[in-house]
C-alpha cells in the first residue's frame, strides 16, 4: 500500500503524522513517536492503537522494545 492509500485510510491528523514518520524512518518506538512528534505519551499510545486496530501499522515481533512499521500488504 502507498504512503497515499495509507493516509487516505486515516482521518485524525496524528495518525497522519505518525503514518508519515514511520514512511520516512522505517521503525519507531512509542517513544520516538512521542518525542519526534511532540505528542504526550498517552496521545501517542491513543494514535498507535487506533492505527494498529485499522491495520495500518503494526508491532514488530522479536525485538527489545515495541516497535512499530507500517503494514505491509502482500500481493
Amino acid at each position: 500500500m502507498e504512503l497515499n492509500e495509507l493516509l487516505s485510510e486515516c482521518s485524525s491528523d496524528g495518525g497522519k503524522l505518525v503514518l508519515m514518520y514511520l514512511h520516512r524512518v522505517g521503525t519507531a518506538t512509542i517513544d520516538q513517536l512521542a518525542s519526534v512528534l511532540d505528542f504526550q505519551i498517552s496521545k501517542t499510545y491513543s494514535v498507535v492503537s487506533a492505527l494498529e486496530e485499522k491495520g495500518l501499522i503494526c508491532k514488530l515481533e522479536h525485538t527489545a522494545q515495541e516497535r512499530y512499521t507500517l503494514k505491509q500488504v502482500s500481493l
